[in-house]
Formats: C-alpha cells, structure tokens, sequence
C-alpha cells in the first residue's frame, strides 16, 4: 500500500512538472544572473564573413542574452513557441533597422528566431515579442557608437585605442564597475573592436556589475582598431 501510494505520487509529481513546462517556457537551466546586450560593428564582423551590401555604420544588436553568475552563457532551453506564430508587431521596421542579418545568405527572421531558440527563451521574464520589444528599447536607450565619438573615439581611421579608454568611455555613461565587455578580431596582427556587451538586471531595467569568469578575452594587450 505504502509502495502504491508512493508510486502514485510520483507519478502526480512527473505529470505536474511537464504541465507546469507546458505553460511556460522552460527557462534558463540556472538562475539568470544578468542580460548581456550585445551589438556587433558591422565594418570588424564583414571582415572575416561575407555580408549584406550596404553594410550599416552603426553598432546592430546581436542578442540579448542571458547568463549566469560566472558570465557562461544560458543556451538551447526549450521553448512552447514555434517561429510561425513568433510576433513582431509594431516593432518590425526597427528589428528590421537595428537587428538585422548581416551575414549574406541569412534572413532577418531566421537570425531574429535564431537568437530567441538559443539565448532568449533561457529566461522566463520576457515572451518572444517582448523580449525583442526590450532589446529595441535597449539599443535606443545604449548606442555604443555615440558613447565613443562623444569621447572622440571615432571609426574609420588607423588610430589605435587602449582598452582603458574605450571602457572610460562607456564608465562615463553607465557608472564605474564592471559592466562591459569588448570582443575583437585579430587581422594582420592587429585587434579590431568587433562587439560590446553591457551587463543589465534580469528584467533589463538597469546596467549592472557582471563578471567574466569563463569568458576569453579576444583583444590582446595592447591597443585597438576602431575600423
């Protein structure tokens, strides 16, 4: 009798789990630590993959992307929601704007769906289009070229820039503490910024500290190409 009752609830138990699982998105696989903005610079990313002509001269958003307390990356949690039904309403012509596909031969929907499936549907505070809605707001309220030319860190030219005085610059917005991270590209012996990652709250609403415990550092030592 005590076997049977046990067996049962069990059973309830099991049945509850894929019940609850199907009426949310079963998240993040740990608890979401911070969001990481990430926009890419189109002019470092087109030189090593072939892209979408006119290339942009602007920072475009990669992905909003949550992560745990040690900076890994939340990836490939399952989602109830299927690309055909994945709404972009009122917020197209922006997604289109400011999150497009920039590699050649890839659609804006299959790179919008691409970031949702393997970074957006790690964390549970956003649905699909609000998640997307967020990272819009978040590319108004966090324009990585502005930052920079206001601190006369300007594109286009063969100077060189220290870490210190790119991260100063994003400093002199956000706040002190760790809440960037800058990625480059390596061509011909020199480190061309390619993407800044800031660091916000689960719910997106403010820059915060993050750390980068497993994270590479992929600008070197010394000093930076803004291209």
């Amino acid at each position: 009798m005590l076997l049977d009752t046990m067996k049962s609830s069990t059973i309830f138990h099991v049945l509850l789990l894929l019940v609850l699982c199907a009426f949310t998105t079963c998240g993040a696989q740990s608890p979401v630590h911070h969001l990481e903005f990430v926009q890419t610079w189109p002019n470092t990313f087109c030189q090593s993959t072939p892209c979408v002509a006119p290339i942009p001269h602007n920072f475009t958003i990669h992905g909003l992307w949550p992560a745990a307390i040690d900076g890994h990356s939340l990836e490939n949690c399952k989602t109830k929601y299927k690309k055909s039904t994945t709404p972009y309403q009122g917020i197209r012509g922006d997604m289109d704007k400011y999150w497009p596909a920039l590699n050649a031969g890839k659609t804006n929907e299959n790179f919008w769906w691409h970031e949702w499936t393997k970074h957006g549907c790690c964390q549970n505070e956003f649905q699909p289009h609000d998640y997307y809605k967020k990272a819009i707001k978040l590319k108004y309220d966090i324009s990585p070229l502005k930052i920079l030319e206001d601190a006369k860190i300007l594109p286009g030219s063969s100077k060189t820039y220290t870490v210190n005085a790119i991260s100063q610059a994003f400093e002199n917005v956000l706040g002190i503490g760790n809440k960037i991270w800058l990625t480059c590209h390596e061509k011909n012996g020199h480190f061309l910024l390619m993407e800044v990652y800031v660091c916000f709250d689960p719910k997106a609403t403010s820059p915060v500290s993050c750390t980068w415990k497993v994270k590479r550092w992929t600008c070197g030592t010394g000093d930076i190409l803004f291209p």
